[in-house]
């Protein structure tokens, strides 16, 4: 395409090109973002040898920014419609964000006009100012909240009436870190407000048009005696409450709209009208006579005769229904998740505090357990986004039935859930939740009318014994969490201090792990593949090794895992493939012949889908035919991901590349589906091979599994040969391809050449050298 063009031109006209995106399509004709790198290599004389691109699949990213915007959107259009903004204060920084619909407020179309707390007060109207400053330093000062109504004057005389609120949020020590809250547009109901006093005050004269003026008024207006009696009702009264003046006039205005016993519940309103004259801001909600339920915003002012005896109470009232709506679909969206409706990570934080503070009044125990579903990526990869986000609903209904009905479920992001339990007294009974999660989780989950089995790892942490702030205790909840997925996932773990600092040599050893390929400390091992009846090599395994700088050589089986984990597996694979193809392919070309290099190959390297194109790199680049590769892939991998890997493999078996399963016999293989595995070796695990032939089940395992690999004219080759007893008892059964210390260790490039080298040359005398 054009854009391919254009990309190929300027990977040839600019040598190393960073962050170049394009769009592409797969095979299956799914498009995917790819974000490119590249650089070229030159001969001696300038001239383009090679363009190298190393492309990332970007799709997942551009795909949650997309959603992040939409969000954001919903979140903005929500407050433009409300007339409500929010803003929140870093008080160590002194530095102040804002919404738009805030800064629209406030008529400033640059946020760096308002981004301190001088800038906000400047712009408040003189007179409020100290007001403001005063409500703002107490809040601070004696930790509480505060509500207030300020003006903003503008250039043009003009004058904004706005409500603040506003929270203060402290540190485990107490000390104030930052503030949050919202601002609100409220001129047009102070504006009321002066209206009516601007009435009540009126001449006499005047009365005919004031009552001109009230009829026309959009609010709701009525005058009530002292008892509830309703002296009078305007037009807008009367659209708003469904009721002809005839049927409210006359009659107790509270028992009118809300019929039957409910108008006790707005008493108290009306005795606080009577005793304090000017109110506002007094909220109830009435029944319309349809049996409409609408929210009313209540101001009142008090009418008296000479003697100052109350003869009428004004209320006047603003249909503040849709508002409250437009309100409550912000609060969703600030505190729900937009998927599965749970609370988000925001809203359930905050429920966390609440639970500590009751738990250190309370004396009681409470516990957060921290959810990750094992191999989600797995589901999206291979069933799409949408059977991704039917999983994930489905899993926060089985979860909230684990769970009482005060107890909270959230989804804090992905594929992560927390569970927030209060009086776990004695605090062992986290487990039983844990349990119940387990248990609900052992039913298959109905996705693309197929069944699927999804585990989860959980981590648990009690408080307040494992802390008393928010982040120390989700911290070491997913602390926890991991201790479960090392134990081999579909289980729990309590956190104790000891995983902390597990935790960290974690985290440490992945943040060297992403910087052991550029800094060149993989390197690769190969174990010769022998014949157990010729001695004749038939081949060799790579075996990658990490030499770290600081901590010498750290075993694969640190550092495995936490590749796969992290997704470096990908990058790590891709080097080892095209390392062992150019090194095979370098003593081919010396005449050193050893049969075919095998590599092993992750699951994620599969379920990625361009394995095929990878190996296919790999062998242009090197010159090796395809016959001289074999790949290895494990059992439990193919057992998991049957239709997938058999496509893949599939795919990879029509380039000519040889194929194996290997550590065969742990991952409990259909023999259905072993049989349409386009496969040609199968590898007997080592844990088989140790113990035989002393241990008579490994024994037997190991004699099924020579027998099944033979009826399905299959190569079968043993791990893990130490002893010429094993040789002899393999050979006896059947099974005549091994590897082993009985044969060599796995040796460097250089050791192992000479090892080649030395055997070749004792051949002849049938003898097998051995690896020092």
């Amino acid at each position: 395409s054009p854009q391919v063009k254009q990309l190929f031109a300027d990977f040839q006209a600019y040598g190393d090109v960073e962050n170049y995106e394009t769009t592409i399509t797969t095979k299956s004709g799914e498009e995917r973002e790819i974000q490119w790198h590249s650089s070229n290599r030159f001969d001696e004389h300038g001239n383009i040898l090679e363009i190298v691109g190393i492309g990332e699949d970007i799709t997942e990213r551009k795909l949650a920014e997309q959603e992040l915007k939409r969000s954001e959107a919903r979140l903005a259009e929500a407050q433009r419609v409300a007339h409500f903004g929010s803003w929140e204060m870093d008080l160590e920084k002194n530095s102040v964000y804002w919404t738009e619909e805030a800064l629209r407020l406030f008529e400033v179309d640059d946020a760096r006009k308002l981004e301190s707390y001088e800038d906000c007060v400047a712009a408040v109207h003189p007179d409020d100012r100290d007001a403001v400053h005063n409500a703002f330093s107490e809040a601070i000062e004696f930790n509480r909240s505060y509500d207030i109504i300020f003006r903003l004057a503008f250039e043009d005389d003009r004058v904004r009436h706005l409500r603040s609120r506003c929270e203060v949020l402290y540190d485990d020590q107490r000390n104030p870190l930052r503030t949050i809250g919202t601002i609100q547009d409220v001129t047009q109901q102070i504006n009321q407000e002066e209206r009516l006093r601007s009435m009540l005050h009126a001449t006499k004269q005047l009365e005919e048009y004031n009552d001109h003026i009230v009829q026309n008024s959009p609010s709701f207006i009525a005058g009530v005696e002292p008892g509830g009696r309703t002296i009078s009702i305007n037009d807008a009264g009367c659209r708003i409450s469904g009721y002809p003046k005839s049927e409210i006039v006359g009659k107790n205005f509270w028992k009118t709209v809300y019929p039957g016993d409910k108008y006790v519940q707005v008493e108290q309103l009306f005795a606080d009208f009577e005793k304090y004259g000017v109110l506002r801001n007094y909220e109830t909600v009435i029944e319309t006579r349809s049996g409409e339920i609408r929210t009313i915003s209540w101001a009142s002012a008090n009418r008296y005769d000479e003697y100052d005896n109350l003869l009428e109470v004004i209320m006047v009232g603003e249909d503040v229904t849709e508002l409250k709506r437009s309100q409550q679909e912000l609060e969703n969206l600030a505190h729900r998740d937009v998927l599965t409706g749970l609370p988000n990570r925001l809203y359930f934080q905050s429920r966390l505090e609440g639970a500590i503070k009751r738990a250190k009044r309370t004396t009681t125990s409470g516990a957060v357990l921290f959810i990750d579903l094992d191999r989600f990526k797995n589901i999206n990869d291979s069933l799409g986004h949408q059977a991704g986000d039917t999983l994930l609903n489905e899993v926060a209904e089985r979860l909230k039935r684990c769970v009482r009905q005060d107890d909270t479920v959230a989804r804090i992001g992905g594929d992560e859930f927390t569970l927030l339990i209060e009086g776990v007294d004695p605090p062992e009974n986290a487990e039983v939740v844990a349990n119940k999660v387990l248990d609900a989780f052992r039913a298959p989950f109905k996705l693309d009318r197929h069944d699927y089995h999804v585990t989860p790892s959980i981590g648990i942490s009690l408080f307040p014994r494992d802390g008393v702030s928010i982040d120390t205790l989700l911290r070491n909840a997913d602390t926890a969490m991991y201790e479960a997925k090392n134990r081999g996932r579909n289980a729990f773990a309590i956190y104790t201090e000891s995983l902390t600092s597990a935790a960290r040599e974690r985290i440490e050893l992945e943040n060297n792990l992403r910087r052991a390929l550029e800094r060149q400390e993989f390197f690769l091992c190969y174990q010769p593949q022998l014949d157990l009846l010729s001695g004749e090599m038939i081949g060799a395994e790579s075996l990658i090794r990490w030499q770290h700088p600081d901590h010498g050589l750290v075993s694969p089986a640190q550092f495995i895992p936490i590749a796969e984990e992290s997704g470096l597996i990908v990058d790590i694979g891709r080097w080892v493939l095209e390392t062992a193809c150019m090194q095979a392919r370098n003593w081919y070309d010396s005449g050193l012949r050893i049969g075919r290099i095998a590599v092993n190959v992750s699951g994620q390297q599969i379920s990625r889908g361009n394995l095929v194109e990878t190996c296919q790199a790999a062998l242009e680049q090197s010159g090796l035919p395809a016959n001289m590769l074999e790949l290895e892939v494990t059992e439990t991998f193919i057992m998991n991901n049957t239709e997938g890997a058999i496509e893949e493999l599939n795919r990879l078996k029509d380039i000519g590349i040889f194929l194996s399963i290997d550590d065969f016999g742990t991952g409990y293989s259909s023999l259905a589906y072993l049989k349409r595995l386009p496969v040609d070796v199968i590898k007997i695990d080592q844990s088989f091979v140790r113990d035989i032939p002393h241990d008579l089940d490994d024994a037997a395992i190991t004699r099924a599994v020579i027998a099944l690999g033979n009826s399905l004219r299959l190569d079968v080759l043993a791990e893990g040969v130490e002893t010429e007893d094993q040789r002899q008892f393999l050979l006896r059964d059947g099974c005549t391809k091994g590897q082993g210390y009985l044969f060599s260790k796995p040796l460097i490039a250089n050791e192992f050449r000479k090892f080649t080298e030395s055997f070749t040359a004792a051949a002849s005398t049938a003898t097998r050298p051995r690896a020092p």
